[in-house]
Order: structure tokens, then sequence, then C-alpha cells
């Protein structure tokens, strides 16, 4: 291989899979002064905060009817939310009608 790897393609893959390290748990178990440890169900509880305030609500994006622009409250974007109609295509030759012997 180039820059110094003396092996194949795999072999070099496979020396850059490091050690499969400790779940976050395990880490907590091994550097927790919590007495007793908590169980993991207990651990993953724990982890959930209480609840904030609400938020107010935001503004809906809505189309002006007349320049058919996105509006958000009372402020024009300026991107345009329909597209303005094609020119019609040219008519097709008529269809065979099927019939059966």
């Amino acid at each position: 291989m180039e820059n110094g790897f003396d092996g194949t393609v795999e072999q070099w893959l496979q020396s850059l899979v490091g050690a499969i390290g400790k779940s976050a748990y395990e880490l907590y178990v091994d550097n927790t002064s919590d007495d007793p440890v908590l169980t993991l169900e207990q651990w993953l509880a724990s982890l959930h905060g209480i609840n904030g305030q609400d938020g107010t609500d935001g503004v809906t994006p809505h189309i002006n009817n007349s320049t058919k622009h996105w509006m958000i409250g009372d402020v024009d974007t300026g991107i345009m939310a329909e597209g303005q109609d094609g020119s019609n295509g040219t008519n097709g030759q008529d269809g065979v009608t099927p019939h059966i012997d």
C-alpha cells in the first residue's frame, strides 16, 4: 500500500478498528459516588430533566392572494409560492381502437 502500510487494503482497514469502549452507563457505574449505584433503568430515568415552560406560538407562513408570494406574518418574502402555467403541448396522434376477431 502507499505511504508505508505493508499489507492488503483489507488488513489496513481492519487496523483502523479500535477496541469497543464502555457504554455511558458503564462509565457512570465506574465513576459515580451514588450509594447505592442506580440500576440501568433508574439511571435511564434520571437522564430526563424537568419540562420547561411552553414557548409562544410562532407565525404560520401564508400565501398572499394578490402577489402569490410567501408571507411570514406581514413580511413579504418575495418568493413565489405558486408556479406559472406552462404552455400547452402539441396534440398527439389518435390512437387505434382495438377490436376482437
